[in-house]
């Protein structure tokens, strides 16, 4: 009787090991033993949460880490729901860990972003872009360039990210109807009516046009902006 309580409980703990062994070894984080603690401490119902879970997922590995997109994958399943959509709030929960170690200021603008995003229930491409996106923006603020090519991955697809997520942004809010002018489109009422841009666009859908062109170079403007509050603190870290 003894010996068989003894090999079911060997088995079950081959089966935890093998669960906390696997992305360790897939990954190779800066420093495992505290994964692995994280890790038993959840399962020992210590600190378990879907978003510290989810939280632990992505610190396995950089942005351009091999398996990061499996990470986020992983992830993001853990938050989801019978359903197989991840909750607002917790998408938040988690996105406010993430910006936790960011510039005040650079912190409060992202989550200002992903507070409009998640007024649906995030897609899974919204999950990704946000939350590799804060991953990116932490590199920018605390790794040491290397070199005159240094953040040669990280400083273009930060960039990417922040203009896709503010775009989608702005295409959330110009469905409000409390709010017919969003943010990006507001520079359209800052063009000269003489100007050539406005002269070429003339109404309807030549306006309208102009109007979503002008929205996307606002929003690679705002993402510049945030890009350089990243480098700002890097620099005068």
């Amino acid at each position: 009787m003894a010996a068989s309580a003894n090999k079911q409980l060997l088995e079950q703990l081959t089966v935890e090991l093998h669960h906390a062994l696997c992305p360790v070894l897939l990954n190779q984080p800066d420093n495992p033993l505290l994964f692995l603690c994280s890790h038993f401490r959840d399962q020992a119902g210590i600190t378990a949460s879907p978003v510290s879970t989810a939280y632990r997922m992505l610190r396995l590995s950089s942005s351009e880490g091999q398996h990061c997109s499996r990470n986020i994958m992983s992830a993001y399943k853990t938050l989801s729901e019978m359903d197989g959509h991840v909750p607002s709030s917790l998408l938040l929960q988690l996105l406010s860990m993430l910006t936790g170690t960011l510039p005040s200021n650079l912190a409060a603008s992202l989550m200002q972003v992903f507070t409009v995003l998640c007024r649906l229930p995030p897609s899974f491409a919204v999950f990704h872009d946000a939350t590799k996106c804060c991953m990116l923006l932490e590199e920018l603020c605390r790794q040491p360039q290397q070199g005159a090519g240094g953040f040669m991955f990280q400083l273009p697809e930060a960039k990417k990210l922040l203009h896709k997520l503010l775009m989608q942004q702005d295409w959330l809010l110009a469905m409000d109807p409390m709010q017919p002018v969003t943010r990006l489109r507001s520079v359209r009422l800052q063009q000269p009516s003489g100007s050539p841009a406005a002269s070429a666009a003339g109404g309807g859908s030549g306006a309208a046009l102009l109007d979503v062109r002008l929205a996307e170079e606002e929003a690679a403007r705002q993402a510049q902006q945030l890009v350089e509050l990243a480098l700002a603190a890097r620099e005068g870290s």
